[in-house]
C-alpha cells in the first residue's frame, strides 16, 4: 500500500520562470567583470538582471554561486572564441603551402 508521503515529487511547484537564465547569467557576468566579486553587491546584481534578492536566491542559491556560474559561462565562451569550440580551432586558407592545396 502506498502512503501519500511515499509518492514521488512531481517537480517544482509554483510559477514557471518569468526571466531568460542565460540574460540573467550575461548580465551579472557584466557586472562582476566591471567591479570584481567583493566589489558587486547584491543590490547591483538584482539592479543589473532586473531580479528580485528572492529571486536570485532561488535561482543561484547565493552571490558566490552566481559568480562562479558566470565564470564558467565566461570561460566557456572563451573557449569557443579560441580554439573555436568542441572540434578544434578553425581552419584557413592562409598565404603559404597550405593555400596551394
Amino acid at each position: 500500500m502506498k502512503r501519500a508521503w511515499d509518492a514521488e515529487p512531481k517537480g517544482r511547484p509554483g510559477r514557471p520562470c518569468a526571466y531568460d537564465p542565460e540574460t540573467v547569467l550575461l548580465h551579472a557576468t557584466d557586472r562582476f567583470w566591471r567591479s570584481g566579486y567583493s566589489g558587486t553587491s547584491l543590490d547591483e546584481l538584482c539592479d543589473a538582471t532586473g531580479l528580485s534578492r528572492s529571486s536570485l536566491y532561488a535561482a543561484f542559491s547565493d552571490k558566490h554561486a552566481l559568480y562562479l556560474k558566470a565564470s564558467r559561462a565566461l570561460l566557456a565562451a572563451r573557449q569557443v572564441r579560441d580554439t573555436g569550440g568542441p572540434c578544434g580551432p578553425p581552419t584557413r586558407l592562409g598565404r603559404g603551402s597550405d593555400a596551394r592545396l
